[in-house]
């Protein structure tokens, strides 16, 4: 939910939501800077590159439309999707979904409605969003199964 990958932070979304909302650039900043307070920290801690993408499973990316960090979360399904090695590590499609990273966007949300609980339209909206995906994957791997007998 609503990851934060790349350091850099100089994506669109950071600049369109990342002053008058839940989630500031300035926090984005302070949290890179204090937990990654060199550059090459920052740099290993970023996941947006080939080497780290080839040893992710299958995701889901459930990301709040109105957060600094939505750009992030279609880069990282992008390159999850489209790196030679990544796609060679999940071996060959299953059933009729080619994509092995899905970004699902709850419209209108802020950075961390899901901590909003019952509170919110939304926190329903992403969960429900994030748990029909893993079923959905569960099912096509044979791990899950719809009768219940």
């Amino acid at each position: 939910f609503y990851p934060a990958v790349d350091s850099r932070l100089d994506r669109p979304s950071v600049r369109r939501f990342g002053a008058r909302h839940l989630l500031t650039a300035a926090m984005l900043e302070w949290f890179w800077s204090t937990f990654c307070p060199t550059p090459r920290l920052r740099q290993e801690a970023t996941l947006l590159k080939p080497e780290i993408l080839e040893f992710l499973p299958p995701l889901a990316v459930v990301a709040a439309g109105c957060d600094p960090l939505l750009d992030e979360g279609y880069e990282l399904c992008r390159l999850v999707n489209t790196t030679p090695a990544a796609k060679a590590a999940f071996g060959p499609p299953s059933g009729d979904d080619p994509s092995r990273a899905t970004h699902l966007v709850v419209p209108g949300a802020l950075h961390g409605f899901l901590s909003a609980g019952e509170l919110t339209r939304a926190s329903a909206d992403g969960l429900r969003l994030g748990l029909s995906w893993l079923q959905s994957v569960l099912f096509r791997a044979g791990h899950y199964k719809t009768d219940r007998a």
